[in-house]
């Protein structure tokens, strides 16, 4: 017998109720969801940046020299000092002015 409220309706109603409060209670709840993955990102990116943070202007990019002093070296100071490629001179001098931060070692 299908009466006025089949099974099949009242278990639609069911799905929808359920899904309506699901979605209300994200809704209701979405700064703290989003505070914490927030935080779990943070927490990530610190123990991939060994804890350090980035700043615009005052993180340097660091690299090795091999070839010259066997240290450290700001490579944006370096690349600022427009060496030819093929003058090891003056790329010998630029890097010898630009030596690296502590964060560098």
């Amino acid at each position: 017998m299908i009466g006025p409220l089949s099974k099949k309706g009242f278990s639609t109603i069911e799905y929808v109720v359920v899904l309506t409060i699901i979605v209300g209670t994200m809704f209701i709840f979405k700064d703290y969801i989003i505070r914490g993955i927030t935080g779990r990102w943070k927490a990530f990116s610190d123990q991939v940046g060994y804890g350090r943070q980035f700043h615009p202007t005052d993180t340097v990019e660091c690299a090795f020299d091999s070839e010259f002093n066997q240290g450290w070296y700001d490579v944006t100071c370096v690349d600022n000092k427009n060496c030819p490629f093929e003058n090891k001179d003056c790329k010998k001098a630029a890097i010898a002015a630009c030596p690296g931060t502590s964060y560098c070692r």
